[in-house]
């Protein structure tokens, strides 16, 4: 009984992927809003101040490591009105490049229900919803 209540001890996982969001200067407040949006919904999630465009990457992974970050979401603006998310794994990860157009906000949507915070919820429809 001891080594059966030790290998269920070891067996247990634990989810030690972390997320840093971070923007860089010169953003508007939809950028803003967003990243706290995604902040909201992303459990394990870590925010951090804004970062110099010139050397975004090597602030970013720095800020990873200190923070104990797997991931990162690093919003960049340019020109104040494109904005761009990277989407990458830290330290030596891929990393991936989007162009974010049409941006909604939570504020602006004013859903109602009863949702707890970090619950993840999912929406799943059958085959006889018309």
């Amino acid at each position: 009984i001891y080594l059966m209540a030790e290998e269920v001890k070891e067996s247990k996982w634990i989810n030690k992927q972390r997320t840093l969001i971070v923007c860089s200067r010169g953003g508007n407040r939809l950028q803003k809003d967003l990243s706290n949006d995604l902040h909201a919904l992303l459990p394990n999630s870590k925010k951090e101040v804004k970062v110099e465009r010139k050397n975004a990457y090597e602030e970013i992974l720095e800020l990873c490591h200190m923070r104990s970050c797997n991931n990162y979401l690093y919003f960049e603006s340019r020109k104040k009105k494109n904005i761009f998310l990277w989407v990458g794994r830290a330290p030596n990860g891929p990393s991936y490049k989007f162009y974010v157009s049409n941006i909604t906000t939570s504020k602006e949507v004013k859903l109602t229900g009863n949702c707890i915070k970090g619950s993840r919820p999912l929406v799943s429809f059958d085959g006889e919803f018309s």
